[in-house]
């Protein structure tokens, strides 16, 4: 009876919630501000595919909102489920496409694309449960040709071991071999390192793991790692290469009795995922200092920003060489371009954006050609209709393809 009483409960507490959701949603779209993009030079065509994401705070609103050369379009009509478990628009779009196939499906990293297949390849419990022995890998691939879609799970060696697992990428190779790398963090209680980067191997055919191989492990002692990886805009996009950078970190005391972090080594770590060949990248000296903003197959492309501008490099993984570097053509206004500045790559372009807006604060976007750096679009952000005290923060730049 118990068991009933609380599962009655709990329906209740939900419908309430998302009926309260709805209400918000509703009352609160009619003070909404207007969000726009206003050309200041340049062709609008270059930011016809272009979508930006955001939050807007007001004094009685918070709303998430995506933001087009259209206007801006604020998440009120989103489902419930939408608006609490955040989405790309990537994954949008791939909804409205694939709309079976996609059921359930969220996170962008465990997807790849190209135009044959659309796969999908990510890590959860079996069960829902607490128990480690139920960590499967489920993959779904869908041949666009014939709408075929074919599904399986596998199991993970040495599961117990790990508490979580994050999905960073998900690559198709030859022989019909699926790549998905995976940052797995170990128990607590684990007698062994607590963090590693795994690249699973797996047969689409046969639907078996072919192997685990571990890319990096922490370090014994009192250091730990912190791993980054790098992506184009869009992830799902094929890609020859995983790239990452691996940072070895200690906690140092310091006078007034408190710890810092301290970092021992860093290293830039490209694998190969044909060749299953993991080697450190040492970058040229004019570039040991740069921002590694993204990659696309072979090519990295790295900036050096400050006060004077944005300084932007394509390096050759396979050579070795810096291949092209720009100065993109941007306002000499003395703003530092290395603070509050969204960055991202995609169609040849390289995408900028002022990240937060508040009521003394403006936004501008600019579209730079990543070989020359000529400008190609200049842009600011208007809002109307706005509480007097607010605050906008612009969180990615989304190309569609």
């Amino acid at each position: 009876m118990k068991r009933y009483l609380y599962s009655s409960i709990v329906a209740a507490l939900v419908v309430i919630c998302i009926g309260t959701y709805y209400i918000y949603s509703n009352v609160s779209a009619d003070s909404l501000p207007t969000i726009n993009i206003q050309k200041i030079s340049g062709d609008e065509k270059e930011i016809k595919s272009m979508i930006i994401t955001g939050d807007y705070a007001g004094n009685t609103d918070s709303m998430r909102f995506n933001l087009t050369v259209n206007g801006v379009d604020f998440k009120k009509n989103n489902s419930f489920l939408e608006d609490n478990f955040q989405q790309s628009h990537k994954i949008y779009q791939l909804r409205k496409k694939y709309r079976n196939f996609m059921r359930g499906k969220l996170n962008e990293a465990s997807f790849y694309e190209d135009k044959n297949f659309l796969i999908y390849s990510n890590i959860f419990n079996e069960n829902y449960s607490n128990i480690e022995d139920d960590i499967k890998i489920k993959t779904s691939v869908l041949k666009k040709k014939d709408n075929k879609k074919t599904s399986f799970t596998i199991s993970i060696p040495n599961e117990k071991q790990y508490g979580s697992f994050y999905v960073q990428d998900v690559q198709l190779v030859k022989n019909n071999q699926l790549k998905l790398i995976a940052n797995n963090i170990q128990n607590v209680y684990s007698n062994t390192p607590n963090n590693e980067i795994h690249v699973y191997t797996i047969d689409l055919e046969k639907q078996k793991l072919l192997s685990d191989d571990v890319l990096t492990s922490d370090p014994v002692g009192d250091t730990y790692n912190q791993y980054n990886s790098y992506s184009y805009s869009d992830r799902t996009i094929p890609n020859k290469y995983f790239l990452f950078t691996n940072d070895q970190l200690k906690m140092v005391d310091k006078n007034d009795g408190s710890y810092e972090e301290k970092l021992v080594k860093s290293q830039f770590i490209a694998y190969n995922l044909e060749k299953n060949k993991k080697e450190v990248i040492d970058l040229p000296e004019k570039l040991k200092n740069a921002n590694i903003e993204a990659y696309k197959d072979k090519e990295i492309y790295l900036t050096i920003r400050d006060k004077k501008g944005v300084k932007l490099y394509t390096y050759n993984l396979e050579n070795k060489k810096i291949e092209n570097e720009c100065t993109l053509q941007l306002p000499s206004n003395g703003q530092d371009w290395n603070e509050g500045v969204t960055v991202t790559f995609a169609q040849n372009k390289v995408f900028l954006l002022d990240s937060y807006v508040n009521e003394k604060t403006e936004s501008q976007l600019f579209v730079n050609d990543i070989s020359t750096g000529k400008s190609l679009y200049q842009g600011k952000i208007n809002n109307k209709g706005i509480d007097k005290e607010y605050f906008i923060r612009f969180d990615e730049i989304q190309v569609k393809r």
